[in-house]
């Protein structure tokens, strides 16, 4: 009979490609799939929010605006307006865009959380537990932000552009963009983004601390084995 090593470093999760990739992919169609299905929500929440930030910039200046302007009065409005003047294609304007975004997003989030894993497990628990979760979740989300926040200003344009305007696909609004402020300004706003980080840091700090103690444990052989990971569960129940 074998010895079995029960050190803390023998039980430390494996880092695999397969494993890191699996992750990643998992998340990104998952996200890919959630933006399809919400998508004319989504549309109708942008445009709100654009139209709000125009109307308080009129106020201040003392312009009403352009008076051929389609204006909502709230969300269900805004739905309808843009179903009757632009037809089902309006509720899914730049469709393709977001989906991108989004997989791309969860797909690098995921995969930078599964891939850092190792570096942030342990097996203490209470406070010292909980900011290796938060810091786990934080740094993921760095390297999401730094790669994301230029699709994220591409998607917002284009979703926000108007109706006809010759400068809303995907090629025009990076070409414009790029004259506004050269390749810089794909990350302008970046430092407030960064902050943003501890959305997913907590998020992951509370699901560890919420999962029961008996799943922790019956998954630590999991974690350490790669011919146990599938048979006792995901890694998604610990972190």
């Amino acid at each position: 009979m074998g010895v079995v090593d029960t050190s803390e470093s023998s039980r430390l999760p494996t880092f695999t490609l397969k494993r890191v990739l699996r992750d990643a992919t998992n998340g990104a169609v998952g996200a890919g799939l959630a933006t399809a299905l919400l998508y004319p929500f989504l549309v109708a929440k942008v445009r709100l929010q654009a139209q709000s930030k125009r109307g308080a910039k009129d106020n201040t200046h003392g312009s009403h605006g352009d008076r051929h302007e389609i204006k909502y009065s709230g969300f269900l409005d805004c739905i309808s307006k843009t179903f009757s003047n632009e037809g089902i294609a309006g509720l899914y304007v730049g469709l393709g865009t977001t989906i991108a975004k989004q997989t791309i997003n969860n797909f690098v989030f995921y995969f930078f959380h599964s891939a850092l894993r190792r570096l942030y497990f342990t097996e203490k628990g209470g406070l010292y537990s909980t900011i290796l979760s938060v810091l786990h979740g934080m740094n993921a989300g760095v390297f999401t932000q730094v790669i994301i926040l230029p699709m994220d200003m591409i998607v917002m344009r284009v979703q926000t552009a108007p109706r006809g305007d010759p400068q809303r696909s995907f090629f025009n609004v990076v070409s414009r963009i790029y004259e506004e402020g050269g390749l810089r300004h794909f990350w302008a706003g970046l430092a407030p983004g960064l902050t943003l980080t501890l959305n997913p840091g907590i998020t992951i700090a509370t699901q560890k601390m919420l999962t029961p103690a008996a799943v922790l444990t019956a998954c630590t052989c999991a974690l350490s084995c790669p011919m146990c990971y599938d048979d006792c569960c995901s890694e998604d129940a610990l972190f």
